[in-house]
């Protein structure tokens, strides 16, 4: 979240899904970001996480990230770019590196019509 907050130009709503941890996560979360911007699971729902946070986000575009992600510059504006030029993708993806450099996913797109098996 710190490369978030960082790296990120353009405005932004920052909404939290904690999956019961029990690590202090929760209130540190809404003493940095405010009490509205963290859901709380009362048990570890996982992929079911997303989908919570997904469905309370009241944006027409959303954009789910895992909490080992790390940002750089204009990484919000090239992901929104590629999703306006290409209104057939109901998602995008950017280039995700591992910790050690080697690219694990060179981007991404799925078709806004295309049904998840």
């Amino acid at each position: 979240m710190d490369s978030v907050v960082a790296c990120t130009e353009e405005p932004y709503r920052l909404l939290f899904v904690d999956n019961a941890s029990s690590d202090g996560t929760v209130p540190y979360l809404q003493e940095r970001f405010g009490r509205d911007a963290v859901l709380s699971n009362s048990s570890n729902e996982a992929s079911s996480g997303r989908r919570t946070g997904a469905r309370v986000g009241q944006r027409a575009v959303r954009l789910l990230l895992n909490n080992d992600t790390a940002v750089t510059p204009r990484w919000l504006s090239a992901l929104r770019g590629a999703a306006e030029r290409s209104p057939e993708f109901g998602i995008v993806g950017g280039k995700i590196v591992g910790p050690d450099g080697r690219v694990q996913v060179a981007g991404l797109t799925w078709p806004s019509t295309a049904r998840p098996a």
